[in-house]
């Protein structure tokens, strides 16, 4: 009864809002040129002013309603990015589409720690810009930033990082997965606790939801004899270190795994290093592995682009190497920024691993977000190298969890119940501001607006899964 009674009070709420929003006139200013803009298909850069003198009229004794129209050459399925500056305290902003629907008000509670917004998914023939300005406070600076097209589930927005910012919707809750490779010990000693293969590690797999973490870590490598060789050569196991089976072998089992992120590690320098590389090159020449033919085939191993295409790490690498070296046990942990990999077998796995997430980066079903290589010191102990591999797993997760979101865990906490209802609601009333990730979640429909569709759908979810 409780949650009868609670559902019948955001509707009415809910309702109320759009009753606000359609009462608000449309000025016949919107005829004029000079209000209207065209936008063509898949324009990013628009960067245009919303306010100005000549798209405002009167709307009552306490604001003034500003408003333009900007008009797509077809029926669209976009996102609209809107950079705000010194938005006044009763301001409100709201935008409406062709479908009749519409978002707002947003406000200085929406803003407060970001001057960027981005909308929900919009499927309309046009934006209308509706702004309610507190009459004698100084203008606001509201700027109509970029048009992005949005293919279903993802999603362009600007921070600080070397993707183009997509988010990612868990549907299911299937752990992600993270995909590991090692060579020549110590690394392959080091991520033998997360094989699957009974074989190389007859101690059982222990990367199923590692850490509660939601991931599982899965691992490759071959295996020596002695375990401990210095010149090890070609190896055993899931893995070789040679060329042609690199090949032959790292295709099929990437392509089984499907992972979110991939980390491959080799043995490096003569010391205790933690060397994050930062390019790798698809090379025509190489170093000679140890059976003919010594060369890779083909050479270079990506056809589809140019002798010495760089392909570079995506990897955290800047918080890597600080959580490394804050462990304070012996690693010496830094970034190789210009220089290559190697030219050897090292180089050719991290190439591969980064072509891989190249291939699958916008893959709608299995994306593949961050991939990258690190070399670990030869005098490393494997217990050693087992903690700095650990918290390089670790800070990967971080990363990637980003960019990743599951429809209706709007406050990410692997359930889905009451708490997201609430925060659904604190955030239409403007009691709480949602994340970029809440937002996608929140918006169960995905109809570009949060509201008691979304917690009407929400409500639904819960008592299928209880």
């Amino acid at each position: 009864m409780v949650k009868h009674l609670f559902l019948i009070f955001v509707i009415n709420f809910t309702f109320t809002q759009q009753t606000i929003f359609e009462e608000l006139p449309i000025s016949q200013k919107l005829i004029d040129s000079h209000l209207i803009s065209n936008i063509k298909h898949n324009v990013v850069e628009v960067n245009d002013q919303i306010i100005n003198e000549k798209n405002s009229i009167i709307y009552d004794t306490e604001y003034l309603l500003f408003q333009k129209k900007y008009r797509f050459n077809d029926y669209e399925k976009v996102r609209i990015v809107i950079l705000i500056d010194s938005f006044p305290e009763n301001g409100k902003l709201f935008l409406s589409y062709s479908n009749n629907q519409f978002e707002g008000p947003l406000n200085k509670n929406n803003i407060i720690n970001t001057n960027e917004l981005v909308s929900g998914l919009i499927e309309s023939n046009y934006v209308i810009f509706k702004y309610l300005h507190p009459i004698n406070e100084p203008y606001p600076s509201i700027i109509l930033n970029q048009i992005i097209d949005n293919e279903i589930y993802k999603i362009s927005k600007k921070i600080d990082n070397p993707l183009k910012n997509i988010f990612i919707r868990n549907n299911y809750r299937n752990n992600n997965i993270i995909m590991v490779t090692g060579y020549w010990p110590p690394t392959n000693e080091m991520v033998r606790h997360f094989s699957q293969n009974t074989n190389l590690n007859p101690e059982g797999w222990q990367g199923q939801n590692w850490e509660n973490t939601g991931y599982d870590i899965v691992s490759f490598f071959p295996e020596f004899d002695p375990p401990n060789c210095d010149n090890c050569g070609i190896g055993f196991g899931d893995l070789e270190v040679d060329y042609q089976n690199t090949t032959e072998d790292f295709w099929p089992l990437v392509n089984s795994v499907r992972p979110l992120g991939i980390i491959t590690f080799s043995r490096g320098y003569n010391n205790m290093s933690w060397e994050l590389e930062m390019n790798t090159y698809n090379r025509f020449s190489w170093i000679s592995d140890y059976s003919p033919p010594y060369q890779p085939t083909p050479s270079p191993p990506d056809q589809d682009n140019s002798v010495n295409f760089l392909r570079q790490t995506t990897l955290p690498i800047n918080q890597i190497r600080d959580r490394i070296n804050d462990l304070n046990n012996g690693l010496n942990s830094y970034i190789d920024y210009d220089g290559d990999a190697g030219s050897f077998l090292s180089e050719y796995m991290g190439f591969h691993g980064i072509w891989y997430k190249d291939l699958y980066l916008y893959d709608d079903n299995n994306p593949c977000i961050s991939a990258g290589h690190i070399h670990v010191g030869s005098q490393v102990p494997i217990e050693v190298a087992k903690v700095g591999a650990e918290e390089s797993i670790r800070i990967l997760i971080d990363y990637l969890n980003q960019f990743i979101y599951t429809s209706g865990d709007v406050n990410n906490d692997t359930h889905i119940d009451i708490l997201d209802i609430i925060l659904i609601v604190n955030s239409i009333l403007g009691q709480t501001e949602l994340s970029s990730l809440q937002i996608l979640s929140a918006d169960l429909n995905e109809n570009g607006i949060i509201n008691v569709l979304d917690i009407i759908q929400l409500v639904n979810l819960i008592l299928i899964e209880s």
